[in-house]
Formats: C-alpha cells, sequence, structure tokens
C-alpha cells in the first residue's frame, strides 16, 4: 500500500510539475497491484489530472525568528533550530496579571489560551508553577481548577503569588512557557 501510495505521489508530483504536459496512465501489474505510468501498456487507461496550484515563493514573508531555549522544573530543554515550533503562543488568561482572587481554602480556576489547541492525541499536556513550585498534577484542557491540596502543595505563605504555564510533550520536555503572572489572594470575608 504504502508503494503504492509513493508511486502516486511521485508520478502526481512529476506530472504536475510538467504542467500536464505528460499524459499519466493507471493499469494494474500481475498481482493486481494500481501502476501509474507516463507510458501507456496494454489495458492502461488515461487519467486526467487537474491543473496544479501555483505559489510564488518570493512573495512570502521571511520566517519568524527561532524562540530562545526554554527550561523548568529543574528540566532544560532546548529548540532545535530546524523544528518548527508546535505552539505559536501560550498566555494565562485568568487569572489576570495583578488580578485578586477570593478563596478560603485556596481553590481557583485558571484559563489558559493556547494557539493552537492542545495536541491531546500527541500526549502533550500541561503543567503549572505555582510560587516557582510544580502544581502535583497535569491537566489536558485549557481550563484548570486548581484544588485546595495542589494549594497546599505549591503555594507559599503570602498575599501576593505567581504563576505560570507550560506545554510539555509525553516525554517530558517543555514545548512552550507562558509569561508568569502576579495575582493576589485573599480570603472571604463578612466585614
Amino acid at each position: 500500500m504504502k508503494a503504492q501510495l509513493l508511486a502516486l505521489v511521485l508520478v502526481t508530483a512529476h506530472a504536475t510539475t510538467t504542467a500536464a504536459q505528460t499524459t499519466v496512465y493507471e493499469s494494474r501489474d500481475a498481482q493486481g497491484n494500481t501502476v501509474f505510468s507516463d507510458k501507456p501498456s496494454p489495458g492502461a487507461k488515461a487519467i486526467e489530472l487537474p491543473q496544479p496550484n501555483v505559489i510564488q515563493t518570493d512573495l512570502l514573508p521571511p520566517p519568524p525568528a527561532q524562540a530562545a531555549p526554554v527550561s523548568g522544573a529543574g528540566k532544560k530543554a532546548s529548540i532545535d533550530a530546524d523544528a518548527t515550533p508546535v505552539y505559536s503562543s501560550l498566555a494565562i488568561a485568568s487569572p489576570g496579571d495583578q488580578d485578586s482572587i477570593y478563596t478560603n481554602t485556596g481553590a481557583f480556576d485558571v484559563t489558559l489560551k493556547i494557539d493552537p489547541d492542545l495536541r491531546t492525541n500527541q500526549g502533550d499536556f500541561i503543567q503549572l508553577k505555582l510560587d516557582g513550585t510544580l502544581v502535583p498534577q497535569q491537566f489536558s484542557a485549557p481550563d484548570i481548577s486548581i484544588s485546595s491540596a495542589d494549594w497546599a502543595a505549591s503555594a507559599t505563605d503570602n498575599t501576593a503569588h505567581t504563576l505560570q504555564a507550560a506545554i510539555l510533550d509525553k516525554q517530558g520536555k517543555i514545548l512552550i512557557e507562558s509569561a508568569p503572572v502576579t495575582f493576589y489572594a485573599h480570603r472571604h470575608s463578612i466585614l
């Protein structure tokens, strides 16, 4: 099957580079496999190929500069200079920088903006740092609920707190990190 697909791709690529100057023929070999060729054979039928789409590449803008290596959680990750970044942006939408949250237990919600969407089918996951300490659990969606147990394991006893998010692949390599945000945690009061 792979050989047939490769043959089709090669014939199609050749046909599109010659801009339909050559006729492509489809036939079957002795084993019944489909064969594509630019030469007719007994029982072969001609295939009509559409005109190729042509893009003038000299009009495209230059590629963006590569991001600097990122690090976190004691692991260092370097970005391969030839690799295309998987994610173009990661930001903490809520709580916002300098926002206040009200919680008596430490539980609160976090919302992330990820572009493109998180590739959970590839094993990518989200990890949070609260006050510089990794939150014990990993997350698989941009809407996250921090539990009181997460808070107890990660937060400091200050009013001001920092929060940072990172997306890692299934091997634990950091793909992108957000900028940290500072927020203030207050207790609800009847006063």
